[in-house]
């Protein structure tokens, strides 16, 4: 994630969750967190946070995140739709 336009938000919020494919294609979320910022420098890119699932079961994964918060006037701002990742088979097993 990167603030852009020479502008940089008073606050945000990021959410993100990790969602595991089940029987019939449909995703359910298995994990999930949030974490706010408050005056990022724009320009700047985040450090990436990596996800850990502890008993990091075999399966299909992936991430969605959005983003909500208030601009450099202050004004409230919308959470944005949701990202996703690329879909990651069995991430813990060793290639």
């Amino acid at each position: 994630m990167r603030c852009s336009d020479g502008k940089s938000p008073q606050e945000i919020t990021i959410y993100v969750e990790l969602q595991r494919k089940r029987l019939g294609g449909v995703w359910s979320t298995v994990a999930n967190d949030s974490d706010r910022f408050t005056n990022p420098p724009a320009g700047k890119k985040s450090d990436p946070v990596p996800a850990v699932l502890h008993s990091c079961p075999d399966g299909t994964f992936r991430t969605r995140a959005r983003a909500s918060g208030t601009d450099e006037t202050g004004a409230r701002v919308e959470p944005s739709e949701w990202s996703y990742s690329a879909e990651v088979v069995d991430p813990c097993k060793r290639k």
